[in-house]
C-alpha cells in the first residue's frame, strides 16, 4: 500500500471548506506559531524576505520521468505544481508533491514508494513546510520540517535548528535553482544552493 499523505490536511485553501488537521499538524502548527511570535509575546519587527522573479513553473505544471536500467522500464518519478495557490502564514505559496516508485520486475525485489511535499512561497520561493514519506525496500523515513525562514531556524519532531539565510527543502531547491538566471554565466562558475536534509 502506498504510503500517502492527504495534502488537503497540510495546506488550508485559500478558499472553499476548511479541512480538519491531524492533531500532530496541529501541534506543528501551533509550535510554528510559537516559534514566528516569539514567546516573550513581543513581536520583533521581521525581516523582509527576498522577492524571486519567476517565469520558470507555475500552478498546474506535471513533470514525469521515466528511470531505465538497460532496455528496461525501472521507475517513474513525478513533480507537480499543484493547481491552486495556498496560503501559509498569511503568504501565497506553491504546493509541489513529488513520488517515486519501481514499476515492472523491479518492484517485486525492491519496492520503492516515495513522496515529498513542500510549500514553497511564491514570491521568495522557499519552503513553509517540507514532508518526506520514504518507503525503500522496507527502509522507512517519516519526516516533517517547517520553516521559519524570518529567524533562520527549521522545527523538524526531532529538534529546532539554526539554518543559513534561504534555506531550501529537497523539492523547493529543484524549483529554486529553475529561476536561476544562466545567460551571463560561465564555465566554472558556481551557483550555491543551501539545502537542508
Amino acid at each position: 500500500m502506498d504510503p500517502q499523505i492527504n495534502h488537503k490536511n497540510q495546506c488550508k485553501p485559500r478558499s472553499g471548506p476548511v479541512f480538519a488537521f491531524s492533531s500532530f499538524m496541529k501541534k506543528l502548527v501551533l509550535l510554528f506559531l510559537l516559534f514566528s511570535l516569539g514567546v516573550s509575546g513581543v513581536v520583533p519587527a521581521q525581516k523582509k524576505l527576498r522577492t524571486i522573479k519567476n517565469e520558470s513553473f507555475k500552478p498546474g505544471e506535471v513533470l514525469k520521468f521515466r528511470i531505465h536500467y538497460g532496455f528496461m522500464d525501472a521507475g517513474e518519478a513525478i513533480l507537480e505544481v499543484k493547481s491552486d495557490l495556498k496560503s501559509f502564514g498569511g503568504r501565497d505559496c506553491y504546493h509541489v508533491v513529488g513520488t517515486g516508485n519501481t514499476v515492472g520486475a523491479f518492484d517485486w525485489f525492491f519496492k520503492v514508494r516515495d513522496r515529498y511535499e513542500s510549500v514553497v512561497d511564491k514570491d521568495a520561493i522557499l519552503p513553509w513546510l517540507f514532508i518526506r514519506r520514504v518507503n525503500e525496500g522496507g527502509y522507512i523515513i517519516n519526516q516533517n520540517v517547517s520553516f521559519n525562514h524570518y529567524k533562520d531556524s527549521a522545527y523538524s519532531e526531532k529538534k529546532t535548528i539554526s539554518i543559513p539565510e534561504n534555506t531550501q527543502d529537497l523539492i523547493s531547491a529543484f524549483y529554486y535553482a529553475r529561476t536561476l538566471d544562466f545567460a551571463n554565466a560561465k564555465e566554472g562558475d558556481i551557483f550555491p544552493i543551501m539545502g537542508y536534509l
